[in-house]
């Protein structure tokens, strides 16, 4: 199925409310209400299912939906389950992020499971996702501009990288 045909399988089952209760204690128990939750994300499914899709990714790329395991020394069980969204090329196997990827690309795209999610699930972590922590698609479309000017930047000389010392905060 396509997340397109997710999203309307959600709709048609009466499912939006889940969909945001199911958001919010995945990600937002402290900062948002449940209600604020919905209603932000009632919005985006709305947006997104209003869309003209662009199918250029979505003959090579699907999203791929998978779970894996997190070392967590402090756990009980030593690790932790997380479930991952991103997008895979289907000829290399190849997996990229999501989050900065137009929505007019994701909305026609197969969704592929590597996992046992239920549909509530599954539709929440996608959004979630492809809206980098809330933003609207017209948020996410200043993004990938401010992310392409920077590149045009750096590639001019005019911007300079700094490089990360992942030991300056041990």
């Amino acid at each position: 199925m396509t997340l397109r045909e997710y999203l309307t399988s959600v709709m048609d089952t009466g499912g939006l409310n889940r969909v945001g209760t199911c958001i919010h204690k995945l990600y937002y128990t402290e900062y948002d209400s449940d209600q604020h939750v919905c209603d932000n994300y009632t919005e985006v499914i709305q947006e997104l299912l209003q869309l003209h899709a662009d199918d250029t990714l979505s003959k090579d790329n699907e999203i791929c939906v998978k779970t894996y395991e997190v070392v967590c020394p402090n756990l009980k069980t030593g690790y932790e389950e997380c479930v991952h969204v991103g997008i895979r090329e289907i000829s290399t196997d190849s997996r990229y992020s999501i989050d900065l990827v137009p929505w007019e690309q994701l909305i026609n795209m197969h969704v592929y499971l590597e996992c046992d999610i239920d549909l509530i699930e599954l539709v929440s972590r996608i959004l979630y996702e492809i809206t980098f922590w809330g933003w609207s698609s017209e948020d996410i479309h200043r993004e990938i501009a401010k992310t392409k000017q920077t590149m045009l930047e750096l590639e001019d000389g005019a911007g300079e990288l700094i490089e990360f010392d992942p030991h300056e905060f041990e």
